[in-house]
Formats: structure tokens, C-alpha cells, sequence
């Protein structure tokens, strides 16, 4: 039950993030940005990148959803995601915007320590705090240099310097309209769908092994904004009885609809079927969180790639990313 509230409260930060994210408006900018990471205790250095969605939210304020990698060091791969709320301030030379922007980081943490498996995964919520420094290239193009610190309390904080590039993606639907036209009627707003897929599943280790696995995901549209999925895992690489998993999660929308285009990210739990292992060696823990990236593109009447990265998370150690590739039956 402990586990369950955490993840519970930690599960309702994040949408409500994530529905400011993607209910009002369509998507703007999409960053892609690298540079140096360093801990708030300056003992380690590595490099961090990221990939940033940013959508304004009228002249002066601005909300971002960013994928961040911390890197790796001695005793820490951390990633996560990164909600923002931005105020930017007046243009200079209508090309220079200087903001600052401050919210949620979820992070996954494998860290080492001095046991028999040599790590942990470990996970929580902390606090971003950020200034940025935006200039408009022209046609489209935008480049950007940011600072940010990262309060985690109970683990290292860091200090992240980046630079990168994005694109604006104002007239989103009508430039993947011109270049991806499905056959048939577009079909986006069928309100079921039904996906088989498979993928590799990388475990959050030191030495980071991989193994396959597959399923079925059922989904029910909500609403215009909003899905409902239930999904079950066969991992072939599970110990003896516990191949099998269900996962449940709501997840936020945004559907382009005259790109037959639909991304969603979501949020969830995620359930071993199947006995305790007997084995004390066997890391185990029946209940874990699941979050998602998906995108959905509509190239048939009714018929959809999908294409997902899951990140399942618990306290037992066994953490994993599930990159997933389907083909779904929409009615």
C-alpha cells in the first residue's frame, strides 16, 4: 500500500502536467539539446542531453515536457521527465527571449552500491529550476542555451549547462498532411483499438542486458484528449511462471488529425501474474508503475504503426525500458 500511494501521488503530478501540456493547444517547438552535467557537490562531471516539447501559452508564458539523460558516472545513470512553467520575457531585436521556468522532475536512478548485485534503481520526485536563452534563426529554426539545477532530495543534485536546436512547428498539421497522406477516410477518432506488437526490454543494470517481449494492447478513447489502455506483457526471458504481465494506464493525447497522427504519453500500473518465486535471490515485487511515449500514425483506413517506449519502475530493483512496435486495428 506504501508503494501504491506513492506512485499514486507521484502518477497525478505528472498528468496534470501533462494535460496542460497537450489539451489547449497544438504542438510549437521541438528542442533537441546536449552538454555538461555536474553534481551540486562538484565531484563528478559526465554529459547530459535531452529532448524538449515546449507550447506558449500566450505572448509571455510558455509550459515544456522534456526527456532529460543525465549521463553516466561512477555511481549514477539518472534520467527522467522535466514538466516546466515558463515566463519569457520581451523580445530583444524580435529575435532574443530570455525566460525562466521552474517544475517537476521524475527521475530513475541506477546507482551503485556495495551489495551482491552491485546497484539499485532508485526513483522519486524532485524540483527543476531553470533559465534559458532563446533565439529565433528564421524559417522555422530556433536555437537555445540553458542552465538548470536539480533539487532531488534524499540523493546528489546536479547542475546541467546545454545548447541545442529546435524546430517550430506552428503549421504542424498541414506539413505532415502535405508529406503523409494515409489511404481511405481518416479513422483517428475511432474510439477502440486493438494492437499486437513486440520489442526489446533493457533492464536498468550496471551492465544494462536485454531480452524480447510481446503482447496485446486494448485501447478506449476517452475523449478527444484522453485514452484508457489495458496491456498484457510476455517476456521471454521471465523466471519460470512469471512471463506473463497486465498493465492498466490513462494516458494524455494530442491527435493530429489531418496527419492521422496521435501522440500520447501516459502514466499507470503495471502486474506480475503468477506465483512468488521461491528463490530469495529472485528480485520480486507484484505491483509496479508504468509510464509511456507513444505515437500512432494512421497510414490505412482503420490500420495504425505504433511505435511506444514503456520505462516500468518498482522497488525491487528490476526497473526496465520496453521499446515497443506494433500494428493496431482501430473500430
Amino acid at each position: 500500500m506504501r508503494l501504491a500511494s506513492r506512485y499514486l501521488l507521484q502518477v497525478g503530478g505528472v498528468l496534470l502536467c501533462l494535460w496542460g501540456l497537450l489539451a489547449p493547444a497544438r504542438a510549437e517547438t521541438l528542442s533537441a539539446l546536449g552538454g555538461l552535467s555536474e553534481s551540486d557537490d562538484y565531484s563528478a562531471s559526465t554529459y547530459a542531453w535531452a529532448l524538449e516539447y515546449r507550447e506558449a501559452i500566450g505572448s509571455h508564458y510558455a509550459l515544456s515536457l522534456e526527456w532529460l539523460n543525465e549521463g553516466h558516472t561512477e555511481a549514477d545513470r539518472r534520467d527522467g521527465a522535466v514538466a516546466q512553467f515558463w515566463f519569457d520575457a520581451p523580445r530583444w531585436f524580435n529575435r532574443v527571449t530570455f525566460s525562466l521556468g521552474a517544475g517537476p522532475y521524475i527521475y530513475f536512478d541506477t546507482e551503485t552500491t556495495v551489495t551482491a548485485k552491485g546497484y539499485s534503481d532508485d526513483h522519486g520526485i524532485g524540483g527543476v529550476f531553470s533559465g534559458a536563452m532563446r533565439v529565433d534563426l528564421g524559417h522555422h529554426w530556433v536555437a537555445t542555451a540553458k542552465i538548470s539545477d536539480l533539487y532531488t532530495p534524499g540523493t546528489i543534485g546536479t547542475y546541467h549547462l546545454m545548447i541545442g536546436a529546435g524546430y517550430d512547428f506552428t503549421d504542424l498539421d498541414h506539413l505532415l498532411s502535405t508529406v503523409a497522406k494515409p489511404s481511405g477516410e481518416p479513422d483517428i477518432d475511432a474510439p477502440q483499438q486493438v494492437q499486437v506488437f513486440g520489442g526489446p526490454t533493457i533492464f536498468n543494470t550496471r551492465d544494462s542486458r536485454d531480452t524480447y517481449t510481446f503482447g496485446v494492447d486494448y485501447r478506449f478513447q476517452v475523449n478527444h484528449w484522453s485514452d484508457l489502455s489495458a496491456t498484457w506483457f510476455h517476456d521471454l526471458s521471465g523466471y519460470s511462471g512469471l512471463k506473463n504481465r497486465l498493465a492498466a494506464q490513462v494516458w494524455a493525447v494530442d491527435r493530429i488529425e489531418p496527419a492521422n497522427l496521435s501522440l500520447g504519453i501516459g502514466m499507470g500500473g503495471y502486474v506480475d501474474l503468477g506465483p512468488q518465486p521461491d528463490s530469495s535471490a529472485v528480485p520480486f515485487e507484484r505491483f509496479a508503475g508504468l509510464s509511456g511515449i507513444r505515437a500512432d500514425w494512421q497510414f490505412l483506413a482503420h490500420t495504425s504503426v505504433v511505435l511506444t517506449w514503456y520505462r516500468k519502475f518498482t522497488e525491487d530493483d528490476a526497473d526496465r525500458d520496453i521499446l515497443t512496435l506494433g500494428l493496431a486495428r482501430s473500430f
